[in-house]
């Protein structure tokens, strides 16, 4: 097969595998937009009121429960050895956020590394931070869901299952121990193997690079002197230092953060109604967001997890509401976490920022 056939082939390989995820991320907002058409026609939600005071509080606690993955995104490039200013590592994740809504969610990753290449960061830390961050994150969302459960179930909930299951409800503690425990294991385990596993790439990614231009030594040397990104070849660039102390720090922190998003869906649904506030309320709202947002992630095809997010959300806090306070709760929240989003990646994006080497 010539040159010329091999590069056809791959474009049209492309070409299908973009059209294939777009047609079914785009089959899943149809989905997602029929039943919210649904829901809206309703006339329990057709005279709901919105307190916008309330929306805004729920934009505030998305914003801070985010706040310890920045942390844990500079520490990694910090023991790493490539320190950035908090502003700089904000900047770049809050950003980030935006690429999840491309199918496949590849983007976060591309465009976290980009700002903070912009920064001095090597590229292939600042991704492999990103992908640590981002699992360490997602896994203990998912642990907290598990952990939590039986916790935040309601009794009606309790009443529809199988008697096989019942068991649970009076186990809550061995079952809460045994996620703990899991997810020490599996989380930390997960998180330093996909980190390798992308360490590796990005070297034989950059290696294939260097040996394309290895017959314009002079001008490639001419270019990393002058922009200064030798430092993107260099093997510390791949390097990603996650202690098993900074891992547990991050699993806790990790932990406050999806309370936080569960205080924000609690704000959404005091927004349009008056659930009341009990400390069974918020860990009912922490599961659905915790859960939904966690297991969306996984769902590659659906951009940032539209429709599944909802649907998880809505069938986790329906028992607690009520069907048509749950479908416009599940709605709204990501109408406010959007344009959360929105707002504070512009603000930051235009923000001037300090860049490397101000330490930790």
């Amino acid at each position: 097969m010539t040159e010329q056939a091999r590069k056809t082939r791959r474009l049209w390989r492309r070409i299908t595998w973009n059209i294939l995820r777009w047609g079914l991320a785009l089959a899943v907002l149809a989905f997602v937009a029929r039943n919210a058409a649904g829901l809206w026609d309703a006339d329990q939600v057709e005279h709901l009121t919105i307190d916008p005071l309330w929306l805004v509080l729920a934009g505030a606690a998305y914003v801070a429960g985010w706040l310890p993955s920045v942390w844990f995104m500079r520490r990694l490039l910090f023991e790493s050895g490539h320190p950035a200013s908090p502003l700089c590592v904000a900047r770049a994740y809050y950003c980030g956020h935006l690429g999840k809504y491309v199918p496949g969610k590849a983007a976060v990753v591309l465009i976290r590394a980009v700002l903070l290449r912009e920064r001095g960061v090597p590229f292939g830390a600042a991704a492999l931070a990103t992908v640590a961050e981002t699992l360490a994150l997602m896994g203990t969302g998912l642990a907290l869901t598990l952990a939590l459960a039986t916790y935040a179930l309601p009794e009606t909930a309790w009443e529809k299952l199988p008697a096989s299951l019942l068991w649970l409800k009076e186990s809550r503690g061995f079952v809460t121990l045994i996620v703990v425990l899991l997810t020490l294991i599996t989380v930390p385990a997960v998180t330093g193997f996909a980190g390798r596993i992308a360490g590796k790439l990005a070297q034989r990614s950059m290696a294939a690079r260097r040996s394309a231009d290895s017959n314009d030594k002079t001008a490639s040397e001419a270019t990393s002197d002058s922009t200064g990104e030798q430092s993107d070849s260099a093997p510390d660039a791949w390097s990603l230092q996650l202690s098993a102390g900074l891992l547990i720090q991050a699993l806790l922190a990790f932990c406050g953060a999806w309370f936080l998003h569960g205080l924000s869906l609690w704000c959404v649904l005091n927004s349009i109604g008056d659930p009341g506030f009990s400390f069974n309320h918020w860990l009912i709202c922490t599961v659905a967001a915790s859960g939904g947002t966690s297991i969306g992630f996984f769902v590659l095809i659906a951009p940032g997890g539209l429709g599944i997010r909802e649907g998880l959300v809505f069938a986790t806090i329906a028992p607690l509401v009520g069907t048509p306070l749950a479908g416009a709760a599940s709605i709204l929240l990501r109408a406010v976490w959007f344009a959360t989003e929105i707002g504070v990646s512009g603000v930051l994006y235009l923000a001037p920022g300090r860049g490397v080497g101000d330490g930790q």
